[in-house]
């Protein structure tokens, strides 16, 4: 009797112990606009897929233009509470501002109806010549952590020929690497949300040739033969 209870307890425990693979939410070369992009042109922004790139640029200085562009997109399926990549292949065309500089948000954006944005959103800011930052926005800026990007690393990296971005968050865990150089490794707290995007504050111009989100998704192991003496 005894056992038969723990062999019982045994196969409940296999059944029930879920293992984790990842699904591809969204993979898009940028041939067309097949995904829905959202387009803009004008005296501000230039946001327009040609020639197989997502082309974003601003025209004006910051200190010129204060103006931001908060560029989100939706992704069905895509839970940022639990575990998600997002590879970028993106090349920096040219920037004539303060810093150069890439940012990526994850989580949820909104807007009230003033137009503020009402979001609770995590933003990675890439200094491209000199460091990493994490931000969390929730109605305001919270500083989280930064990292000085590797010096004998930077004399190969060239953020003007096209480069692999990889960001990875997976068991409370976020990853950053550049070119598969992990950059930034830190301990979060996720936020739930389905939107991914880009701040364009300062005047600059990059393009993203191709992108890859990913998600984490739980699958039931296979039951194992029982064998019977």
């Amino acid at each position: 009797m005894l056992r038969t209870t723990l062999l019982t307890l045994l196969l409940t425990s296999f059944f029930t112990t879920s293992v984790f693979s990842q699904k591809i939410l969204l993979e898009d070369d940028f041939n067309d606009n097949r995904n829905g992009w959202r387009l803009q042109h004008d005296s501000s922004f230039f946001v327009d897929i040609k020639d197989g790139v997502l082309h974003i640029e601003k025209f004006e200085k910051n200190f010129i233009s204060r103006g931001c562009l908060w560029y989100n997109k939706i992704i069905p399926g895509l839970n940022t509470l639990n575990n998600f990549s997002i590879t970028l292949y993106a090349k920096f065309l040219h920037g004539d501002d303060v810093a150069d500089v890439i940012d990526l948000q994850w989580g949820e954006n909104q807007r009230m109806a003033d137009g503020r944005v009402a979001s609770s959103l995590y933003q990675l800011t890439l200094m491209l010549r000199s460091k990493v930052k994490l931000e969390l926005f929730n109605l305001k800026w919270t500083y989280i952590t930064e990292e000085e990007l590797p010096s004998e690393w930077m004399t190969t990296f060239n953020p003007r020929q096209l480069n692999k971005y990889e960001l990875v968050q997976k068991d409370s865990i976020l990853t950053f690497r550049i070119n598969d150089q992990e950059v930034l490794k830190q301990l979060y707290t996720p936020i739930a949300g389905n939107s991914i995007g880009i701040q364009q504050c300062l005047k600059a111009a990059w393009e993203i040739d191709k992108i890859v989100i990913r998600q984490d998704i739980a699958t039931p192991k296979p039951a194992p033969e029982v064998v019977k003496n």
